[in-house]
């Protein structure tokens, strides 16, 4: 069972990233979204006004909604006036190699960006989110998977 991430190592892995990578780790950290999702992720998707994200075709054959934290926010602001070329946010590439010399680099354990989906489920959870609301955000159908990822940590 992967290990979410403390905030502390979040920062430090994210600082050790390239900015294509940092983008895709702070995505995947501050909304939960799963690989396929953030592969997927168009400008169409994306309401800033509304500061959500809409993920149209989950895992589970759903959509969710998942509200954008500052950070993110941020983010696809700068990501949108750059400009890629592309109807997707991030033109995505394979980050296992960069996740594993990012964290490597970083002092802290292996990580994959699966990762990240426990990380963000944790970090809920130490911040007091009802279990239910975690539910919704991250898509799951029972309980029993939220408290997969959703870790208990000591305070």
């Amino acid at each position: 069972m992967p290990e979410a991430l403390t905030d502390d190592e979040l920062r430090v892995l994210v600082s050790h990233c390239p900015p294509k990578l940092k983008a895709i780790v702070t995505l995947a950290a501050d909304t939960g979204m799963r690989k396929s999702e953030i592969q997927r992720l168009t400008w169409g998707d994306v309401d800033f006004e509304g500061r959500t994200l809409i993920i149209r075709k989950t895992k589970n054959k759903d959509y969710r909604v998942i509200p954008m934290t500052d950070t993110v926010y941020r983010l696809l602001l700068t990501l949108q006036s750059r400009g890629n070329g592309t109807e997707h946010v991030i033109p995505f590439v394979d980050v296992g190699r960069g996740l594993s010399r990012a964290s490597q680099k970083a002092g802290i354990k292996h990580v994959h960006l699966h990762m990240l989906r426990h990380t963000f489920a944790t970090r809920l959870r130490d911040r007091g989110v009802p279990l239910d609301r975690i539910m919704e955000l991250m898509g799951h159908k029972s309980m029993e998977m939220v408290l997969r990822y959703a870790k208990a940590r000591p305070q």
